[in-house]
């Protein structure tokens, strides 16, 4: 699974009525943009251990507690900034990309809802 996750990206889309979908195998994830509380685009993340999921040197995804945060259902490219914060009702979203432009076209794009 390990080596998988290295080579297989999340994918973040949008549709017409405003519900997001993450697809990436055993991890999708989705809500409507409604439900948003706070949506932000930061450069660092606090520290975050794993509860279920995969952590490689180079991407984190599942799920995910971060201090400040708590319950988190993470996309990560490591090191790799910047980074969008979802903050949902219940459970925080991360996601980026590895390219930082289509993580920022993603943010404007959310944002714009």
């Amino acid at each position: 699974m390990g080596v998988q996750t290295d080579f297989s990206t999340p994918t973040l889309t949008t549709d017409t009525n405003g519900r997001v979908s993450i697809e990436y195998p055993m991890y999708n994830y989705s809500f409507a943009m409604k439900d948003v509380q706070e949506l932000t685009l930061v450069d660092s993340l606090p520290r975050g251990r794993r509860t279920n999921g995969v952590a490689t040197d180079t991407v984190a995804i599942g799920n995910f507690k971060f201090d400040g945060f708590g319950k988190s259902k993470v996309y990560l490219v490591k090191n790799s900034p910047p980074y969008i914060v979802i903050k949902l009702p219940d459970v925080y979203v991360l996601y980026n990309n590895k390219d930082a432009t289509e993580t920022e076209r993603l943010y404007a794009e959310l944002k714009g809802w």
